[in-house]
């Protein structure tokens, strides 16, 4: 599951990172256990995916290592990110318990604590956004950064579930990530260190997500807001002159843009390292999910000039989101139109 992709332009590789678990166990299984029952691999291709080479179980040099150690650790999903530095960075998530001692808070709050997880598996859990990190071509990997928590106005902390990274200058890695609270938007934070540490999480009052519950307080057995967005950053166009350029590279941001349920995929970008974003540029105003970017450079066959494209990959369907998966092409031109005339 969650296959991270990575392009090493170092050594002209692809790099996957993937999760695996016993077919017979389901997530309540994996959240009720008491130490993680997965493993993390990783694998390569020299030939564009032709071939791939035996993947390799990196569990003990990352989820071995975490503190807390996880109960159930996702990478992505999504794709990871090669830093300028070569670095390579894979986001993800960890969820853990901190379940009470046998005999410390009585039998009462034991038998209290068993029944709320019968009916929902993830009562207690705890969860954040997190990064490994390779610098040797993913032959071996480290632990990274973990993103705390966002507060909200009343001080509740509010978790980084699923995330995506992009570079916003050389070493600086922002993270975006989904919450999970039904009240919440998308949370942002920063690494000045190539993803060793991060800032305090922030809540985006530019990103909604899906899943707005009208309060968190309303009792429910499990109530899971947001969902799964992308980012990547790049180079903007070569017309436009450095001096008129707020950042040193661009950002977009896809995810479902609304604020009850999973439709309206649409592109965000910002100029000015995620401080501001567009208005959003709807690719498909049904349902729609998880989504994937990626950015490529066409040469004009009139000018010679290097051009911007984009490409998104996303979960789709006409009676809910999950019937197929689109891929769809779209110009920085279309992007900057559009914050123009929203």
């Amino acid at each position: 599951m969650n296959p991270v992709p990575i392009v090493d332009e170092d050594i002209d590789t692809i790099i996957l990172v993937f999760i695996t678990f016993p077919i017979e166990l389901s997530e309540a299984d994996l959240i009720r256990g008491d130490k993680y029952q997965q493993n993390l691999y990783v694998t390569k291709s020299v030939d564009d995916g032709r071939t791939w080479s035996e993947p390799l179980d990196i569990t003990s040099q990352t989820l071995g290592r975490m503190d807390p150690e996880p109960l159930i650790y996702a990478s992505g999903p999504g794709h990871g990110l090669q830093l300028k530095s070569g670095r390579l960075i894979v986001p993800g998530n960890i969820h853990w318990k901190e379940k009470p001692q046998p005999g410390a808070t009585g039998w009462l709050s034991e038998l209290k604590w068993s029944i709320l997880e019968f009916f929902d598996s993830f009562h207690g859990s705890r969860n954040c956004s997190i990064v490994l990190f390779s610098d040797d071509g993913g032959d071996t990997w480290q632990v990274g950064g973990k993103i705390p928590p966002a507060k909200d106005e009343y001080g509740v902390d509010i978790p980084a579930n699923e995330c995506q990274a992009a570079e916003l200058e050389e070493g600086h890695v922002y993270i975006n990530s989904r919450t999970c609270d039904p009240q919440a938007t998308r949370q942002e934070s920063y690494s000045i260190d190539g993803g060793i540490s991060f800032t305090m999480g922030e809540l985006s009052d530019d990103l909604d997500e899906p899943g707005y519950f009208l309060s968190r307080w309303i009792p429910s057995i499990k109530n899971f807001g947001g969902c799964q967005a992308s980012v990547m950053s790049f180079e903007p166009p070569d017309h436009i002159p450095k001096l008129e350029r707020d950042a040193e590279r661009w950002i977009i941001f896809s995810n479902p843009a609304s604020r009850n349920t999973r439709v309206n995929m649409s592109v965000r970008f910002s100029r000015d390292a995620c401080q501001t974003w567009s208005p959003p540029l709807s690719l498909n105003p049904g349902p729609s999910a998880y989504s994937d970017l990626t950015c490529y450079r066409v040469k004009e066959r009139a000018t010679g000039r290097n051009t911007v494209k984009f490409a998104c990959l996303y979960e789709c369907g006409s009676l809910h989101p999950y019937e197929r998966i689109a891929f769809q092409t779209f110009s920085l031109a279309e992007l900057t139109a559009n914050a123009l005339h929203p």
